[in-house]
C-alpha cells in the first residue's frame, strides 16, 4: 500500500494557484510519493474549529514553524478536543464524534 502525505502550510498572507505550486514543487522533491497540500492564511484560522483543524492537529509533524502561529494553532485544537472529549474513529474517512 503506497501512503501519501498530507502537508499542512500555514502562510501570513500569501495565497494563490503559483504558491501552492511552488510549494508543491519543493516538497515533492524530498518525499518521493504522492503528496497532498492543504493552505491556509493565518487569519482564516479562527472562529469555528472545522474537521480539517481536528484532523491536522492530531497527525501533524511541525517541520517549521518561525513565529510560533503553528504550534499556537495545534495547542489551541487540542485543547478543545480534550474539552468537548472527542474520539477519533478509524474509519476510511477518520470521523471524529464526542465521547459517550
Amino acid at each position: 500500500m503506497d501512503i501519501d502525505v498530507d502537508v499542512f502550510i500555514m502562510f501570513n498572507t500569501l495565497k494563490g494557484i503559483d504558491v501552492r505550486t511552488e510549494a508543491y514543487s519543493i516538497i515533492a522533491n524530498h518525499v518521493g510519493r504522492a503528496l497532498t497540500i492543504v493552505d491556509a492564511r493565518l487569519n482564516e484560522l479562527h472562529g469555528e474549529l472545522t474537521p480539517l483543524a481536528i484532523n491536522i492537529a492530531s497527525d501533524e509533524i511541525i517541520v517549521y514553524g518561525k513565529l510560533g502561529e503553528v504550534e499556537r494553532f495545534i495547542d489551541h485544537v487540542r485543547k478543545v478536543i480534550d474539552e468537548l472529549k472527542l474520539i477519533r474513529y478509524r474509519t476510511p474517512r477518520k470521523v471524529w464524534m464526542e465521547e459517550n
